[in-house]
C-alpha cells in the first residue's frame, strides 16, 4: 500500500505542472514531477521541489527523501542537486510515458542531516 499527496504548480499563464510525493513500503517519501516545456527553466520546478522536500521533512517528519531522474533529463537532475540530492545509483527502467525500456534512471536521496545543514547555511 502507499500514500500519494499531489499539488499543482501555477505560473502567472495558469497550470503549469504536478508535483507530489508517494510513500511506499519503505515509508520514504519519493518525489516525482512533471512541467510543461514552455515554463522549463524558469526556476518554477526548482521551488516546487524545495517547498515539498520542506514539506517532507517538516510536516511528516521524514528521515529521508528520495526522487530519480532519467539520465538525459538535465533539467530534472539540476532541480534535485540544487535542492542537495544526492546520487545513490541507477538502474534500468520503462519510461511509461515514452513507452521505452531500458532507459537509465538516475536515483537521489536527501537525508535529513544533510537538509538541516544545508538550511543553517541559508538562514
Amino acid at each position: 500500500m502507499s500514500e500519494a499527496t499531489n499539488w499543482v504548480i501555477e505560473s502567472e499563464h495558469g497550470f503549469s505542472g504536478v508535483i507530489g510525493i508517494r510513500i511506499a513500503e519503505d515509508s520514504f517519501p519519493r518525489i516525482g514531477y512533471w512541467l510543461g516545456q514552455p515554463f522549463w527553466g524558469k526556476g518554477y520546478m526548482s521551488e516546487a521541489a524545495e517547498a515539498v522536500v520542506n514539506y517532507c521533512f517538516e510536516t511528516l517528519g521524514a528521515s529521508k527523501v528520495t526522487s530519480g531522474a532519467f539520465e538525459e533529463n538535465d533539467g530534472s537532475l539540476n532541480v534535485l542537486a540544487k535542492n542537495g540530492f544526492q546520487t545513490i545509483g541507477s538502474q534500468p527502467e520503462k519510461s511509461r510515458a515514452r513507452g521505452e525500456e531500458d532507459i537509465i534512471l538516475i536515483n537521489v536521496e536527501l537525508t535529513r542531516p544533510l537538509w538541516e545543514a544545508m538550511r543553517a547555511v541559508t538562514v
